[in-house]
């Protein structure tokens, strides 16, 4: 199972790989509810900012959208990259 260890000397018996999914089990469901909420947030912001496209209510350039979007996609690009990191922080592994 990958990312996780053995203390010293314990064997991989059906206890200790019970443990194991059951403390991994419980940071999946907790990563997948915080992941769900935060998405739906991240959604709900991105859908006001889509509201300023609107031309009724607001004036603006080309250069002005260009800088939002460049803005958004390195957000968006740090955060994969901070995902990326993290399962590399273990170092060298066999």
């Amino acid at each position: 199972m990958r990312g996780q260890e053995v203390e010293k000397g314990e064997k991989f018996t059906a206890a200790a790989m019970h443990r194991m999914t059951g403390q991994e089990g419980e940071k999946s469901e907790k990563f997948r509810e915080a992941a769900i909420r935060r998405v739906r947030n991240v959604e709900t912001t991105l859908r006001r900012v889509r509201n300023l496209s609107n031309p009724t209510s607001y004036a603006y350039t080309e250069e002005e959208i260009d800088r939002i979007f460049a803005h958004l996609q390195g957000v968006l690009d740090r955060t994969r990259d901070s995902f990326s990191r993290s399962m590399d922080r273990n170092g060298f592994s066999l």
